[in-house]
């Protein structure tokens, strides 16, 4: 109904009858408003809390197969059905990635300018940052919790808010609203739930071979609230990483004080977004990163990141993923090396 009732519209347009193109796209716009009426409206009213996993759509079109198979005479689209149903499996199943001991997981979610991250080792998982909030609509919400449900998680063993900033902790209410959380820790307690992640430096806890510690960074006389975001640092068996949340040059300055070229990590969370005010060379020369992941949003009104920063990761030869390009970037520290993924590469298309 939509197409044809468009084209028809186009085809009184171009042959200059202007005022029978309202007439001619009313079915598509009356079809239109329907389907978003009946959609808002079971969304609202009928399945609201209904969580369906990824493989929920696999195992229904195998079911529909199978009944098709049993009242249908002719068995050829029940087969189809079945066949795509196992297909879509199979494929969901390839995408999975099971960790070993002292391996971990890094992903950096795609939630426009701001930051939430995911890091997972074989049985637990901790949530570092949440994505902003816009009136009653949340980052957390939309694209954390989707991801948490996806792959398989039933609680959140440690969140950590890495300080106040909305665009850091607007969506958490969303995700404690259907999580169990076991820990939380923030570096700004006066601003957000959770315990001081200052008061927590340098007392690592290790899960399933992957150490991960909060790294003494809140400067003297701190005014920037940026400069109380939570530092975490996870080494595993075979690789580490850093999560620097929205640090500015102080707190790198007393980051490299306290711990100089122990600094060092594989992956690094560019800070504040590839703002100018982060990313400091003498920080950098100390992580030394090969793998760099930044967060922000497309053509974000703080025209990050800055490309003077940009140009100091490219100097030291880093690989640069970002969110607006890439989105959703996976770090897999494995016992073969690291594994990079992203949203782009794992769904390209031949036109991209």
């Amino acid at each position: 109904m939509v197409v044809p009732s468009v084209l028809l519209g186009l085809g009184a347009y171009a042959a200059g009858l202007p005022h029978t193109v309202d007439w001619m796209l009313l079915p598509a716009d009356k079809f239109i408003s329907w389907v978003l009426w009946l959609a808002e409206l079971f969304s609202r009213e009928f399945l609201p809390s209904v969580r369906l996993a990824p493989e929920f759509g696999a195992t229904l079109l195998m079911v529909f197969g199978l009944i098709g198979s049993c009242v249908l005479r002719t068995r050829q689209f029940s087969t189809l059905l079945i066949v795509l149903g196992m297909l879509w499996g199979f494929v969901l199943f390839q995408n999975k990635t099971t960790l070993e001991e002292g391996e971990f997981e890094v992903t950096v979610l795609d939630v426009g300018q701001g930051l939430a991250m995911v890091v997972a080792t074989p049985a637990h998982v901790l949530v570092y940052d949440f994505g902003p909030r816009f009136g009653s609509f949340n980052l957390g919400e939309a694209v954390v919790l989707p991801h948490l449900r996806g792959e398989g998680h039933r609680q959140i063993d440690a969140a950590i808010i890495s300080h106040g900033a909305n665009d850091h902790a607007g969506g958490f209410s969303s995700v404690l609203d259907e999580f169990p959380l076991r820990k939380i820790s923030t570096g700004e307690p006066q601003k957000t739930t959770g315990d001081n992640c200052h008061l927590q430096a340098d007392a690592p806890w290790v899960w399933d071979g992957v150490s991960f510690s909060f790294l003494r960074s809140l400067p003297d006389g701190v005014r920037e609230a940026n400069d109380r975001s939570c530092v975490l640092s996870i080494k595993g068996k075979y690789g580490s990483a850093l999560l620097t949340g929205d640090i500015e040059m102080p707190a790198e300055q007393t980051l490299f004080q306290h711990y100089g070229n122990g600094l060092k990590s594989d992956l690094l969370q560019i800070p504040h977004h590839g703002s100018k005010t982060s990313s400091t060379p003498r920080f950098l020369s100390a992580t030394r990163p090969q793998y760099a992941a930044l967060s922000r949003g497309v053509r974000n009104r703080f025209n990050h990141p800055d490309q003077g920063v940009v140009g100091r990761y490219e100097e030291q030869e880093v690989q640069i993923g970002d969110t607006a390009r890439d989105g959703q970037l996976s770090y897999r520290s494995l016992r073969e090396g690291w594994q990079v993924d992203s949203f782009a590469k794992d769904w390209a298309r031949f036109w991209h």
